[in-house]
C-alpha cells in the first residue's frame, strides 16, 4: 500500500480502537483495515474489544493484532462496567476511536468518570439499529454532543441521523474504500472456483458476500433462484458468508430442490476468488449503510444488482454500472437478474464497472481519518 498525501507523524499520539467485537462484518473489517494502514504511516495503536464475538477469520486479518479481550456480556454487566474502566486507565490513549454507538456510549460514561481524558471519534456503520439495540438510540441521541466527532460512511446515511437528532462536535463523511493495490484476484480464480463447485464456463452467476444475518436478506436470492428456473433463466448463485442464519438459508435451499444452483461456500478470509467467479454480484441486503462487497464486486470487474437502500445509491448507479430495485421486492430483483442474463445487457455494465469505484480507495479513506484525527487531537 502506497502513502498518499499523509499526515506529519513526527509527534504520533496513542489511538485505542475499541470495538464491541470481531466479528466478520463490513464494520470491522473497515476498522481492520484502517488500523493496519495507519500502522503503516507509523500510527500506533490498540485494539480494545468489549463482548465476545470474533471470527476466526477476522482474528487472522492484518490490522487485527494483539486485541485485549474484555468479553463482557454486555452494558448490563454490571462489573464489565469496572473491567473497562480500569482497561482504559491502563492503556492511557490520547484519542478513542469508537465503532458504533456502544463503544462511543461506554467511552464517553468512562470519561466522565475519568477513567480517561482521551478524545473520542465514533466512527458509525449503521443506519438502522437492530431490534435489540432500538433501546440506545435515545441514549445514543443524549450523548453524542459530547462526542468529539462523528464520521458517517455515507451521506445518505449522516443526512439520516442528523434528522433523528444525533449531534456531535464535528462530523464528517468518509467513504470506505477498497484496497485497488491487490491487483485483483488471482487470473485463474474464475476458472478454478467454478470447477471447483463444479459450475460451467458458459454459466450465469451471480454471487452474494454478507455475513448471514436478518438484515443480509440471503432467503430473498435463494427463492428469486426458484422463481427464475420456473422462468426457465439458468442462473446459478454463489453465496459467501457464514452467520447465525447460515443454516436457515442452507434448509431453504434444500427445500426448494436447489442444490445443484445455489452453492454456499461459508466465511471466507478473502472472498475476491469468489467474486471474480461470479458474473455480477448482488445485494439483497434490508438494511445497509455503505457496503464494502458492493465496491469489492465493482472493483473486481463485475457490476451490481443491489436493492436501493441506505448509502448504496451512491455506489451503484442505476444503469451505469448496476441495477438498483426496491428493497423487498422479490419480483424485481429476478426481473433483474433475468436482464443482466443477457449478454450485451451485461457487457455493457461491466465496461463501467472499475473505473466507477475509482473515488473509494483505501488509500484515500485512510488520508481522511488520519487528518480528522490529528484535526481532533490538536484541539
Amino acid at each position: 500500500m502506497q502513502v498518499q498525501g499523509s499526515a506529519d507523524h513526527s509527534d504520533r499520539k496513542k489511538i485505542l480502537f475499541f470495538c464491541s467485537g470481531l466479528p466478520m462484518g463490513g464494520a470491522e473489517t473497515h476498522m481492520v483495515q484502517l488500523r493496519e494502514g495507519l500502522a503503516q504511516r507509523g500510527q500506533p495503536s490498540d485494539l480494545l474489544l468489549h463482548g465476545l464475538k470474533r471470527s476466526e477469520a477476522m482474528m487472522r486479518a492484518p490490522g487485527a493484532q494483539n486485541p485485549i479481550f474484555l468479553d463482557i456480556k454486555g452494558m448490563s454487566e454490571i462489573g464489565g462496567w469496572f473491567k473497562t474502566w480500569r482497561a482504559l486507565r491502563r492503556l492511557q490513549p490520547d484519542l478513542i476511536v469508537a465503532v458504533n454507538q456502544t463503544p462511543l456510549i461506554i467511552g464517553i460514561i468512562c470519561r466522565w468518570f475519568f477513567a480517561t481524558k482521551a478524545k473520542i471519534v465514533c466512527i458509525f456503520h449503521t443506519m438502522e439499529m437492530q431490534k435489540r439495540e432500538q433501546h440506545l438510540i435515545s441514549t445514543f441521541r443524549r450523548l453524542s454532543p459530547f462526542c468529539d466527532a462523528i464520521v458517517y460512511v455515507s451521506r445518505n446515511q449522516k443526512r439520516m441521523w442528523s434528522e433523528r437528532g444525533i449531534a456531535a462536535r464535528a462530523t464528517e463523511v468518509v467513504y470506505n474504500g477498497v484496497d485497488s493495490s491487490k491487483g485483483g484476484p488471482p487470473p485463474d480464480a474464475r476458472r478454478t472456483i467454478r470447477a471447483s463447485l463444479k459450475i460451467g464456463d458458459e454459466d450465469y452467476v451471480v454471487g452474494v458476500v454478507a455475513t448471514f444475518r436478518d438484515e443480509k436478506n440471503q432467503a430473498q436470492i435463494v427463492e428469486a433462484a426458484a422463481d427464475l428456473r420456473a422462468r426457465g433463466v439458468p442462473v446459478k448463485v454463489i453465496l459467501v458468508g457464514g452467520g447465525q442464519n447460515f443454516a436457515a438459508v442452507q434448509a431453504k435451499v434444500r427445500e426448494l430442490d436447489l442444490e445443484d444452483r445455489v452453492f454456499m461456500v461459508g466465511e471466507q478470509t478473502d472472498p475476491r476468488p469468489f467474486m471474480a467467479a461470479c458474473d455480477v454480484g448482488v445485494l439483497c441486503s434490508l438494511m445497509e449503510t455503505f457496503p464494502i462487497a458492493a465496491i469489492e464486486f465493482l472493483s473486481c470487474g463485475r457490476p451490481m444488482i443491489a436493492s436501493d437502500v441506505g448509502g448504496v445509491s451512491e455506489i451503484v448507479e442505476h444503469g451505469h454500472n448496476g441495477l438498483l430495485y426496491e428493497v423487498g421486492r422479490r419480483d424485481q430483483l429476478a426481473d433483474r437478474i433475468a436482464e443482466l442474463a443477457q449478454d450485451e445487457r451485461r457487457a455493457a455494465l461491466t465496461a463501467n464497472a472499475r473505473s466507477s469505484i475509482e473515488r473509494f480507495s483505501l488509500d484515500g479513506m485512510i488520508d481522511q481519518y488520519d487528518r480528522l484525527f490529528q484535526r481532533v487531537l490538536a484541539n
